[in-house]
């Protein structure tokens, strides 16, 4: 019912069934992974009302295991990227109940601690209903943002068309047609979802 997709690497459609409606997969060695993509494979869709939260883990500095919420997929949204970088850079913010910010109780997929300090990770996709799961945070926008939307926005606009421009190049000279393709690029991403740069 589910994949991964990690660059660089095939596609992923290990899944394990944890309880009725929970799943998790390994991620080895994780350390160099930025983003990834969790989606539906088409073999089955979610019930009606249902969707999946996505989560991911890393381990601690303790070395246990913490949970961030990443966000949703569902039959309307079959597919999600998720940037898991600074994820990995951090210890989880932890609320009043010690659980991380946006995130689980350690053995909610079913483990507590990790048993080594190879840096594996997991996604782990939970079915919830669709209400709760679109009135949930996920953990990379449970932090205030420290400058408004507009300039986050443009920011990574403009990072984004830097990197895609130097990529042909050493940049002293960009072709307009290297220009009109990324405008093209950014243009139909924005379309498809709005908020794809958040991510």
């Amino acid at each position: 019912m589910f994949a991964l997709i990690v660059a660089g690497r095939l596609v992923q459609t290990n899944f394990n069934r944890i309880d009725q409606l929970k799943f998790v997969t390994d991620i080895p060695q994780a350390d160099g992974i930025n983003h990834v993509v969790v989606f539906l494979t088409g073999a089955e869709p979610f019930p009606t009302g249902m969707g999946g939260q996505i989560y991911f883990s890393w381990p601690d500095p303790q070395n246990q295991i913490a949970w961030h919420l990443l966000g949703h997929i569902s039959n309307e949204k079959p597919s999600a990227i998720f940037k898991i970088s600074n994820l990995k850079k951090t210890a989880p913010v932890l609320n009043e109940f010690g659980l991380p910010i946006g995130g689980l109780n350690p053995a909610f997929f079913g483990q507590g601690a990790v048993t080594s300090a190879v840096h594996n990770a997991q996604i782990g996709i939970s079915l919830e209903p669709i209400d709760a799961i679109l009135n949930s945070t996920p953990v990379s926008t449970a932090d205030p943002p420290k400058v408004s939307s507009f300039v986050e926005f443009t920011e990574k606009m403009l990072t984004n068309f830097v990197n895609y421009a130097t990529s042909f190049g050493d940049g002293s000279s960009i072709s307009v047609n290297v220009v009109h393709s990324w405008y093209d690029n950014f243009k139909r991403r924005l379309q498809q979802d709005p908020n794809f740069w958040k991510y």
